[in-house]
């Protein structure tokens, strides 16, 4: 009995627990990277335009010069830490990652995160993101606050989590959306959190960050509206019907499809759950899900609807925007906590996803074919981490932690190299 009170003295509390995995984690991306950079005769040490593409490039821009051409387009909040800090390239990319990990570590917190389910979330591919100057961060440490409100159902929170991301991104596409039908879905008689008065609110709550980003941009471009056409202009983002076959932007690595094509995938059955959660209101209203994960769940399926429709069956910026997000990770954990697995389930996943890809023409060629079998195969094998034999588990999850990880690395590298990822 003595042994075991020293041995819980000696033992250090979860939090920190979490944060040293989070630190061996980033000392294992970092190792990974510098492998990968050596191993393709690279500096090790990118140079800090490396870290400027893609929209990086348009926010440093914003920060520098302020609003003109197409990137009217983005929200202001990043380009003005980046202009009151005065940071480098490379000091935004820090700043963002250690909002992120600061941000993960509450809502590891918050949904008690396994040690295996913080690495094989952190090990997404996507995640990458969270390591370059985007607002992937800044979105994520703001959605961590909106879910906390949400859990423990604090209206004041709510409103200033939605007030803070409308500086971020345009939130009333799908953010609010999803927030009144998950008000809809979860209100109850004599309910005065799940009401009307929140759905109110929520749209009041996003009007500062409008006006505000409309008069900014009035000032200095002459139009209080440019952010909303130039998306139609330069893009050809509006509401349309998808065309088929659907298709992404590629680059010479092959992998965008994959990442693209699996997070509307998900999405979809996403899509799939909100509608049983429709349902459930009328018929099963005690298998109703938690407003946060309902939302959650309602966020990547609008999500993935929304890019589906108004790019035209485009699916650029799919793997960003629906997986670098901490309504992924909700997902990610309420599967984890209620699948049960069952060998049949990957013959179940395989051929669904050999149906899915149909979608991208996947019969046209072969080599196409065998790609997106292969990717079939490795996606539906993930299912193996959740098996009931202690060494299938073990070696699942050691193969697919260490093979995420360096795809990340390895993406994160060809987003240096200034080709397209998301």
């Amino acid at each position: 009995m003595i042994l075991l009170q020293r041995r819980a003295q000696v033992l250090p509390d979860k939090k920190y627990l979490n944060l040293l995995l989070c630190l061996g984690h980033l000392f294992f991306l970092i190792f990974v990277f510098a492998g990968l950079r050596l191993l393709q005769a690279k500096v090790v040490f990118p140079a800090e335009t490396e870290l400027l593409n893609w929209d990086a490039e348009h926010y440093h821009a914003i920060s520098k010069k302020g609003y003109f051409g197409i990137n009217v387009a983005f929200f202001p909040l990043l380009p003005a830490i980046w202009r009151l800090t005065g940071f480098s390239g490379y000091g935004i990319a820090l700043l963002n990652a250690g909002v992120f990990y600061a941000a993960f570590l509450c809502l590891a917190g918050m949904l008690q995160l396994r040690k295996r389910e913080i690495l094989l979330i952190l090990s997404v591919p996507g995640f990458l993101f969270f390591y370059v100057p985007y607002t992937e961060a800044l979105f994520f440490a703001g959605a961590v606050l909106f879910l906390y409100a949400l859990k423990k159902e604090h209206f004041w929170f709510l409103i200033l989590s939605i007030f803070l991301v409308s500086f971020i991104r345009p939130v009333i596409s799908i953010l609010l959306p999803a927030l009144v039908l998950t008000v809809f879905i979860r209100h109850k008689p004599g309910d005065e959190f799940y009401a009307l008065k929140t759905i109110i609110w929520g749209f009041i709550s996003v009007l500062p960050g409008l006006i505000g980003l409309a008069y900014l941009q009035k000032t200095q471009t002459g139009s209080y509206f440019g952010f909303i056409t130039i998306q139609a202009e330069h893009w050809h983002h509006y509401l349309q019907m998808p065309s088929f076959p659907l298709s992404t932007w590629e680059n010479s690595t092959r992998l965008v499809l994959l990442l693209d094509g699996i997070g509307l995938f998900i999405a979809l059955l996403c899509g799939v759950k909100v509608m049983q959660q429709m349902w459930f209101k009328y018929k099963k209203p005690e298998n109703l899900l938690e407003g946060y994960v309902l939302f959650s769940h309602f966020y990547l399926a609008g999500c993935g609807a929304a890019i589906l429709l108004f790019q035209g069956g485009g699916l650029i910026n799919m793997n960003r925007y629906l997986f670098a997000t901490a309504f992924f990770v909700v997902v990610f954990k309420h599967f984890a906590n209620h699948y049960k697995f069952k060998p049949a389930h990957f013959f179940y996943l395989f051929g669904s996803l050999e149906v899915f890809w149909l979608l991208f023409k996947s019969y046209d060629r072969l080599n196409t074919f065998l790609r997106l079998s292969l990717a079939s195969v490795y996606y539906s094998a993930i299912l193996a981490v959740f098996h009931r034999s202690a060494f299938v588990r073990n070696t699942a999850f050691a193969i697919f932690y260490v093979t995420n990880a360096v795809a990340q690395m390895y993406c994160l590298d060809v987003f240096m190299s200034g080709q397209w990822i998301s």
